[in-house]
Protein backbone atom coordinates (compact mmCIF):
# COMPACT_ATOMS: atom_id res chain seq x y z
CA UNK A 1 0.00 0.00 0.00
CA UNK A 2 2.87 2.40 0.60
CA UNK A 3 3.88 2.38 -3.05
CA UNK A 4 0.28 2.94 -4.11
CA UNK A 5 -0.13 5.86 -1.69
CA UNK A 6 3.16 7.31 -2.91
CA UNK A 7 2.09 7.08 -6.55
CA UNK A 8 -1.42 8.42 -5.93
CA UNK A 9 -1.09 10.81 -2.97
CA UNK A 10 -3.89 13.28 -3.70
CA UNK A 11 -7.60 13.15 -3.06
CA UNK A 12 -9.46 13.18 -6.36
CA UNK A 13 -12.91 12.86 -7.81
CA UNK A 14 -11.68 10.15 -10.15
CA UNK A 15 -13.18 6.76 -10.87
CA UNK A 16 -11.11 3.56 -10.82
CA UNK A 17 -12.00 0.28 -12.51
CA UNK A 18 -10.47 -2.99 -11.30
CA UNK A 19 -10.81 -6.16 -13.35
CA UNK A 20 -9.99 -9.16 -11.20
CA UNK A 21 -10.59 -7.64 -7.78
CA UNK A 22 -11.29 -11.11 -6.39
CA UNK A 23 -7.81 -12.40 -7.24
CA UNK A 24 -4.60 -12.13 -5.27
CA UNK A 25 -3.22 -8.93 -6.80
CA UNK A 26 -6.59 -7.29 -7.45
CA UNK A 27 -7.80 -7.83 -3.89
CA UNK A 28 -4.57 -6.35 -2.49
CA UNK A 29 -4.97 -3.34 -4.78
CA UNK A 30 -8.59 -2.92 -3.69
CA UNK A 31 -7.59 -2.96 -0.01
CA UNK A 32 -5.01 -0.24 -0.68
CA UNK A 33 -7.58 1.86 -2.51
CA UNK A 34 -10.06 1.49 0.32
CA UNK A 35 -7.48 2.72 2.85
CA UNK A 36 -6.99 5.94 0.92
CA UNK A 37 -9.30 8.57 -0.46
CA UNK A 38 -7.80 8.79 -3.93
CA UNK A 39 -10.95 7.70 -5.76
CA UNK A 40 -14.51 8.86 -5.30
CA UNK A 41 -15.77 5.70 -7.03
CA UNK A 42 -14.23 2.25 -7.41
CA UNK A 43 -15.83 -0.04 -9.98
CA UNK A 44 -15.17 -3.76 -9.78
CA UNK A 45 -15.63 -6.16 -12.69
CA UNK A 46 -16.47 -9.44 -10.97
CA UNK A 47 -17.86 -12.87 -11.80
CA UNK A 48 -19.82 -12.84 -8.55
CA UNK A 49 -20.32 -10.17 -5.91
CA UNK A 50 -17.51 -9.78 -3.39
CA UNK A 51 -18.17 -9.39 0.36
CA UNK A 52 -16.90 -5.82 0.56
CA UNK A 53 -18.82 -2.89 1.96
CA UNK A 54 -17.87 0.65 1.06
CA UNK A 55 -19.99 3.45 -0.35
CA UNK A 56 -17.41 4.07 -3.11
CA UNK A 57 -17.67 0.55 -4.53
CA UNK A 58 -19.83 -0.41 -7.50
CA UNK A 59 -19.72 -4.11 -8.37
CA UNK A 60 -20.44 -5.02 -11.99
CA UNK A 61 -21.19 -8.70 -12.46
CA UNK A 62 -20.06 -10.11 -15.79
CA UNK A 63 -18.94 -13.40 -17.33
CA UNK A 64 -16.10 -11.55 -19.16
CA UNK A 65 -17.18 -13.11 -22.48
CA UNK A 66 -19.39 -10.21 -23.51
CA UNK A 67 -17.83 -7.04 -22.10
CA UNK A 68 -19.38 -4.97 -24.87
CA UNK A 69 -22.77 -5.37 -23.18
CA UNK A 70 -21.52 -3.42 -20.16
CA UNK A 71 -19.36 -0.88 -22.01
CA UNK A 72 -21.16 2.14 -20.51
CA UNK A 73 -20.56 0.82 -16.97
CA UNK A 74 -16.84 0.40 -17.67
CA UNK A 75 -16.10 4.10 -18.02
CA UNK A 76 -13.35 5.15 -15.61
CA UNK A 77 -10.41 7.50 -15.28
CA UNK A 78 -7.96 4.75 -14.31
CA UNK A 79 -8.15 1.05 -15.16
CA UNK A 80 -6.32 -1.75 -13.34
CA UNK A 81 -6.26 -5.35 -14.62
Amino acid sequence: CRLYIYLYPMTTKKTALIAGAGGLVGSALLQCMLKGNHYAEIKLLVRKKLPVKDSRIIQIETDFDNLESISEQQKADDVFC
